[in-house]
């Protein structure tokens, strides 16, 4: 029997027991306010750790417009980073979260403008004595739009309890 959407099983019988699919394109606004990504919300467990995973791909007009990847909590703690490729000649350019909701480290562009660039992200979420929900979110590096391909895939596992 498979989980429910949003629902960590307890009998833990599947490697990732949660796995969502970006089902449309999600654009920030020319600003760097954090947007939701919707449908990457799940609840956590109270005393949890959780492993999260993501791969996708990143669209920006600008070549020189990255973007920063962050987690919205209410108490608990993500530790979170993600790369991509930044230039045609190979070198990578990432960023990090480690409090909530904010994006510590942004990248600093794409190789080519308005060309998909995959990317990936892992990080782990610590809960502290409380039931909580995490909402994966976007934000722009700068003044400009960055857009999350829909695709994108988000794989979580609670390892620990």
């Amino acid at each position: 029997m498979s989980p429910a959407l949003g629902t960590i099983p307890s009998n833990r019988l599947f490697p990732f027991e949660l796995e969502f699919v970006l089902a449309s394109d999600v654009s920030t606004g020319a600003n760097t306010t954090p947007v939701d990504l919707p449908g990457f919300a799940f609840n956590l467990d109270a005393n949890s750790q959780y492993v999260l995973e993501l791969f996708g791909a990143m669209q920006s007009p600008a070549n020189t417009t990255g973007y920063g990847l962050q987690v919205n909590l209410t108490l608990g703690q993500p530790r979170m980073q993600f790369n991509h490729q930044l230039a045609n000649t190979g070198t990578l350019s990432g960023g990090s979260s480690f409090l909530d909701d904010t994006s510590a480290g942004v990248s600093s562009g794409v190789p080519t403008n308005a060309t998909d660039v995959p990317f990936y992200a892992s990080g782990v979420i610590v809960e502290a004595g409380f039931v909580d929900s995490a909402q994966l979110r976007l934000r722009s590096e700068t003044t400009a739009v960055a857009t999350m391909k829909a695709g994108t895939v988000l794989r979580v596992r609670k390892v620990g309890n």
